[in-house]
């Protein structure tokens, strides 16, 4: 996956940025004829419309897959064309306790993420910066309740493979199998290379005041995927972290609370700092682990981050 390369960095970029441009155009184009082709809808009332929840979510499904999935897939075909899935990492095994070390880190992550959501807030910015920023985060925030409505528990399971499992597979093979071993290749430092990829991993979300968590998520997925060299691993926390918030969007409307108040997470901060300890120790077991069992199960291509990581990692 970060495997010797016979293309530069630099052209590996451009591939991938015109792959995911392209993709995103084509998902665009589809969801705006869908819209034309419904009588008196436009993007505002298709997502408020409850009968529209199924549709606007295998739209938002199919945007993530052509934008995401399959230009990561294209782009391993054409950088490691005999094996693209060695490329993407979905090929190299993990064993139990990292899957178990996975799992408490997501979960314990979520406390993180809620405290730097608080901490997003506290950064001064301009009133106008402000109200429309908050306009923005309202709409997102609309939306994803929309299109998280549940009326039941089959409902329910089908949301969380339509918003939880399949855009976590589609996100992180292209921010993490594809663009993060580039931004490794071109800083020649792999928390560098990370936190590049982070970044534009909270800006593809477009929400500011979610952009501190999103970073620190990307960050967390990328040293996961950097340390196990298996794909599936950083999905799963992935999935793990969309799951909760589906699960909980879940509870609320069965109780007929749901609505941005209720949804808006709130820790003392004794509680994230706890948990910002907590995660800094399980990510070095899971780092101890990872090592560990590469060693005695080598990834299918020699990595090419092991030697960034001896001089530049800091990791």
């Amino acid at each position: 996956m970060y495997g010797q390369q016979r293309m530069g960095y630099w052209n590996q970029l451009a591939i991938v940025l015109g792959l995911v441009g392209g993709g995103l155009i084509v998902g665009s184009v589809i969801v705006l004829a869908v819209v034309f082709a419904i009588p008196g809808t436009n993007i505002e009332t298709l997502f408020r419309d409850a009968n529209n929840v199924g549709l606007v979510r295998i739209l938002s499904l199919l945007n993530a897959l052509v934008g995401f999935a399959l230009p990561a897939l294209a782009f391993a075909m054409i950088v490691n064309r005999k094996k693209p899935f060695v490329q993407l990492g979905a090929t190299h095994s993990f064993n139990i306790r990292q899957v178990f070390f996975v799992v408490v880190i997501a979960f314990s992550a979520v406390y993180v993420g809620a405290m730097l959501a608080q901490v997003n807030e506290l950064i001064p910015i301009s009133k106008s910066l402000e109200k429309r920023f908050k306009a923005a985060q309202e709409t997102y925030m609309n939306n994803v309740m929309a299109i998280a409505n549940m009326r039941g528990f089959a409902d329910y399971l089908i949301t969380l493979v339509l918003i939880a499992l399949l855009p976590a597979i589609a996100e992180e093979l292209l921010f993490r199998s594809c663009l993060q071993p580039v931004m490794i290749g071109l800083t020649r430092h792999v928390f560098a290379g990370i936190l590049i990829s982070s970044i534009l991993f909270s800006l593809m979300h477009f929400e500011y005041y979610g952009f501190l968590t999103r970073m620190f998520l990307g960050m967390l997925l990328g040293y996961i995927y950097y340390y196990s060299k298996s794909f599936w691993l950083n999905a799963l926390a992935h999935f793990i972290n969309n799951a909760i918030g589906v699960t909980q969007m879940y509870i609320l409307s069965r109780q007929g609370k749901l609505n941005t108040a209720a949804m808006d997470d709130r820790f003392p901060w004794a509680v994230g700092i706890g948990a910002t300890v907590l995660l800094l120790f399980l990510v070095a077991r899971f780092k101890q682990e990872s090592e560990k069992y590469n060693a005695e199960h080598p990834a299918p291509e020699p990595a090419i981050e092991d030697e960034i990581g001896k001089t530049t990692a800091g990791d």
